[in-house]
Parts: C-alpha cells; structure tokens; sequence
C-alpha cells in the first residue's frame, strides 16, 4: 500500500505539475515510509533503520 500511494504521487507530480520524479527517489520514499509505518504500528519496541 505504501508502494503505490509513493507511485502515485509521483505519477501526480509528474502529470500535473510537470516535475518528473527520478524511480530511485521514489523508491527512497517508499522505504522511509514504510519504516515509518512499521515503527508506529509495531508492538516490538526495538525497530531501527539498519
């Protein structure tokens, strides 16, 4: 789900306002806010990045 929310946005960004979002950004966002959501909604108290 956070995958395609983060391509769609992209493909937004690109068709409405013309600003082309290089794939290696998006798939950036994708990982951080799938940490983020992970982190917020994980019982485990020890989630970190690496």
């Amino acid at each position: 789900m956070v995958a395609m929310w983060e391509i769609w946005k992209s493909r937004n960004e690109q068709t409405f306002n013309n600003h082309h979002i290089h794939f290696m950004r998006t798939a950036e966002l994708i990982k951080k806010n799938l940490f983020l959501w992970i982190m917020s909604r994980s019982k485990l108290c020890n989630v970190n990045w690496s």
